[in-house]
């Protein structure tokens, strides 16, 4: 039992030197940066999408201006001399009619240009911090790789001491240990800290307790780590 403590000491060792890189400052800028990346295409991507919007309506006020131009050209090459009044009244509600509807599109299509251009300003700033911001990820995870470089000698000395160890480990129990650590439980073995589990902290009942005292070590039934009676087992 000694031994596999002994290499989990050396497995909290190695944990406690990646943590320290996952945990370092280049570490969590590398995660804000990405977190603005991710918004930063996000609105990106919105505004194409709008874009596309305002392309179509844009297509199609200038489809219908088209054509009241063509009506109105129509219009204007009837001679009201040859009219009659009811004639003339009909051709001067169609131009007032034209004439209102060509307004209100040529207003619609200065509000679309004038929209569009912002649009494309709010693009071209997008696109800017994006671009910085890859740069910085970038120069991060060189950083971050550099760490991992610099902590690799460390970590390669203990799990050749680990390997040392494995073969004087009884070969069941290591198993286990092994196992439990694929579950992501670490650390597997604990000591029972007055009446709680050492792991989960989860206060175990007088039944466990004197269970764990004859038979030296049991499974907290809160978080599967192995409690074990005596710290000097």
């Amino acid at each position: 039992m000694k031994t596999i403590l002994k290499i989990q000491e050396l497995d909290r060792q190695i944990r406690k030197i990646k943590s320290g890189v996952d945990n370092s400052r280049e570490s969590k800028l590398l995660v804000e940066f990405t977190k603005v990346m991710k918004e930063g295409r996000s609105f990106v991507n919105n505004i194409a999408d709008v874009s596309d919007e305002i392309i179509k309506e844009f297509n199609e006020i200038n489809r219908k201006y088209e054509m009241l131009i063509a009506k109105s050209e129509i219009t204007a090459k009837h001679k009201p001399e040859m009219a009659n009044i009811d004639s003339i009244g009909n051709l001067v509600d169609d131009a007032n009619y034209l004439t209102s509807e060509l307004a209100i599109l040529e207003q619609r299509m200065r509000e679309l240009t004038d929209k569009g251009a912002k649009l494309l300003n709010d693009y071209n700033a997008a696109m800017n911090k994006l671009k910085d911001t890859k740069a910085k990820c970038d120069a991060l995870k060189d950083m971050i790789a550099k760490k991992n470089e610099n902590a690799m000698p460390e970590i390669a000395n203990i799990e050749a001491q680990i390997k040392k160890l494995e073969k004087q480990a009884d070969s069941a129990m290591y198993e286990k240990y092994k196992s439990m650590l694929n579950d992501n439980i670490f650390p597997v073995f604990v000591h029972l800290k007055g009446n709680r589990c050492g792991g989960c902290q989860m206060e175990q009942s007088l039944n466990f307790i004197q269970k764990l005292k004859q038979k030296g070590m049991l499974p907290c039934e809160e978080c599967r780590r192995i409690i074990l009676a005596d710290e000097q087992e």
